[in-house]
């Protein structure tokens, strides 16, 4: 929290953005940088213009539908998506079993595993689980912010019911079975031939002054999520997964945190669930870049995309290894990040 700026762009002041904070922020930051470029910009309904051959979803409410112009020529956005991006781009960007094949074929690193439907039994997802070799991941093969996945599963018992929680309680039927990467997980931004913005995405987490507790150190973290555009809508969730994660290292709620130490509150780095995005766009070896270029390049109509991979810095060389694609993601932990 030390490098934090909360002055940000001098284009972009609260007066600018109070209306449009949070998962919403995406849509009006390229709107608005667009407008501030001379280009003319105009708001759209569902169905309008393109936007009837653009995938789109929940665009009942104003806000995700816009256009840019020139004299010359008009592109179409939902959100942060522009018109280049094929239907077909986005369609195998939502698989992420399809998006492996993809990557696979064009010599990607991404994890090795497999996809499993409902009908196949759970003695055979211990056999793939085997197959690729413990410690597994578990996650739907269509999902987002986190929900459903399971990272680091060491035992059979722990992936069956990992498998249980998704299929029966969450009620999706296809998941991926696939080898976890150690390493930190980073979200890039590609657009062309070049990463134009990279986050690192740190878990939830507090860092102890020997004075406060865990609860009153979260506390005190929400409140500096709170003045920040993106992330006011990403606060820390003090609930019983975070308690049973907190007690597992031998902290509650009430613990007094050491001077210095960092606590972290679970091992899911998703920003939406309380995550910090670190700016570290100067800091990544030029081959992670590459390795997210690479990944955009092997899905045919993809012409920009955020590119999610770990970074393994296990071996003799840094490597970047791509977790998933997302056609249309959010940006706004890219811009407004925790620290940098």
């Amino acid at each position: 929290m030390d490098n934090i700026n909360e002055e940000w762009l001098s284009h972009l002041q609260p007066s600018m953005i109070e209306n449009a904070q949070g998962y919403q922020l995406d849509a009006y930051l390229m709107a608005l940088e667009g407008w501030r470029r001379g280009l003319t910009l105009k708001w759209h309904v569902k169905d309008s213009e393109k936007f009837k051959d653009m995938r789109t979803w929940y665009v009942e409410k104003p806000g995700h539908l816009f256009s840019l112009s020139s004299k010359e020529r008009v592109h179409y956005f939902f959100k942060t998506r522009g018109d280049l991006v094929s239907n077909g781009a986005v369609d195998i960007g939502k698989d992420k079993q399809q998006t492996k094949v993809h990557l696979e074929r064009e010599g990607v690193r991404t994890p090795q595993g497999q996809e499993l439907t409902q009908l196949e039994s759970i003695d055979f997802a211990k056999e793939v689980a085997n197959k690729v070799g413990y410690p597994v991941v578990v996650k739907p093969s269509d999902g987002s912010y986190g929900r459903g996945v399971f990272t680091n599963i060491g035992t059979e018992e722990d992936l069956e019911n990992a498998i249980n929680y998704i299929q029966k309680t969450l009620e999706i039927n296809d998941i991926i079975i696939e080898e976890h990467i150690p390493g930190d997980e980073h979200r890039l931004y590609v657009v062309g031939d070049k990463v134009v913005g990279a986050m690192l995405r740190e878990p939830a987490n507090v860092i102890g002054n020997g004075e406060n507790t865990v609860k009153q150190l979260i506390d005190i973290k929400n409140e500096q999520k709170k003045r920040n555009p993106r992330l006011v809508s990403c606060l820390i969730k003090q609930n019983p997964e975070t308690r049973h994660f907190i007690e597992k290292q031998g902290y509650t709620l009430k613990s007094v945190l050491p001077e210095g130490e960092k606590l972290y509150l679970t091992d899911k780095s998703n920003i939406s669930i309380g995550g910090d995005p670190i700016s570290v766009t100067d800091e990544l070896p030029q081959s992670v870049k590459d390795v997210a270029v690479a990944a955009v390049k092997a899905i045919p109509g993809l012409v920009h995309s955020a590119v999610d991979l770990i970074v393994d810095r296990s071996g003799d060389q840094v490597e970047g290894v791509v977790l998933e694609l997302n056609p249309t993601a959010q940006i706004g932990g890219l811009v407004f990040p925790m620290k940098g």
